[in-house]
């Protein structure tokens, strides 16, 4: 089989271009709440030790559902300031805030048991 020459052009014309991580999700978790749903159900259970991560997830849901911050606190019935103190990288909700904020996105907090292997 011969050895075939592809030029700079002809790679150009067939690359798609490049699309960053961030973008890519963010347009999956515009289109489908249930994806959303997921993706912040697999960051509370994989970042359980860590919550500014979920809190980091939390805010891509918003801008993903095109809610600013004061969308959410207005709704939320909570001052401006506490939502981004409670969702800022050193935040730490209260359960009413957090169950506050999951209700304007649509979501609700819920518990399941966790299974221990014997």
């Amino acid at each position: 089989m011969a050895n075939k020459t592809v030029t700079k052009k002809q790679v150009k014309k067939n690359s798609k271009p490049e699309v960053k991580y961030d973008d890519w999700m963010m347009g999956r978790l515009k289109k489908n709440k249930k994806e959303a749903f997921e993706y912040l159900k697999t960051s509370l259970e994989e970042n359980a030790d860590f919550p500014p991560a979920f809190l980091l997830s939390l805010r891509r849901v918003s801008q993903a559902f095109d809610m600013s911050l004061e969308d959410i606190a207005k709704e939320a019935g909570i001052s401006t300031a506490a939502i981004y103190k409670a969702l800022g990288e050193k935040g730490n909700p209260t359960i009413d805030t957090l169950a506050s904020i999951l209700k304007t996105m649509g979501f609700k907090l819920t518990l399941t048991p966790i299974h221990k292997a014997s």
